[in-house]
């Protein structure tokens, strides 16, 4: 269609520019319907999903547990000593842990005495570890345990002061003994400890006493 006689060519650019600025905003209203009408078709169809999973997980410390067969009683309860006098007892040692150990160290503690006078230094103490022999109580006056049996493996404590004993082996850093028990064993040893009152003990110890703890203690 032509342009009519007479009309100014700026109306005709002006109508030609109307026109193609309608046809653009129609095209853009169309994309964005179709854009939305993908958006909701996209979001609102359904997904197949699957999962797999490992369930049921619970964690629990290990144990590190060793006992004796003391049953609560003193391995020695002794007096009435003479100069030269020994006294012998032994004790079982089992470790019951779960863990596997770095050792067992033999060690003492709470070294010391009722009287003017500490009776440790003439008091000389020997321990041996081995296996075979198991406890016995000891009574008031007597202290020879029950050793039949024992068989020993090493002397951990060479005859030594009960004092230096004590100022010695006082932690597991500082105890003796390479026992290192394997968890879930029941690995055990048997300890003989000996201790005699030094014959030359003097006069100035008559009537004196000492005590002293002897102590297993495991590390894992």
């Amino acid at each position: 269609m032509g342009m009519p006689l007479g009309w100014p060519i700026w109306r005709h650019f002006m109508q030609t520019a109307r026109i193609r600025a309608t046809a653009v905003r129609s095209t853009v209203v169309l994309l964005a319907v179709l854009l939305a009408s993908f958006s909701i078709l996209t979001t609102s169809r359904a997904a197949f999903t699957d999962t797999t999973d490992n369930n049921g997980n619970s964690f629990a410390a290990g144990t590190v547990s060793i006992v004796d067969d003391d049953s609560g009683s003193v391995m020695f309860n002794v007096g009435g000593m003479a100069p030269g006098d020994i006294v012998v007892n032994c004790i079982l040692v089992t470790y019951t842990g779960s863990l596997d150990t770095a050792g067992v160290r033999l060690y003492t503690a709470n070294q010391g005495t009722t009287t003017a006078t500490n009776l440790a230094p003439e008091l000389n103490v020997t321990i041996e570890e081995g296996t075979g022999a198991t406890f016995v109580a000891t009574e008031l006056g007597g202290g020879e345990g029950d050793c039949t049996g024992f068989v020993a493996g090493s002397t951990v404590v060479p005859s030594t002061a009960m004092d230096t004993v004590a100022a010695t082996y006082f932690d597991f850093a500082s105890g003796v003994s390479t026992w290192a028990p394997l968890g879930g064993s029941s690995d055990a040893r048997a300890y003989r400890v000996t201790v005699e009152l030094d014959a030359g003990a003097t006069n100035a110890f008559q009537g004196m006493d000492a005590q002293i703890d002897f102590v297993w203690e495991a590390q894992s």
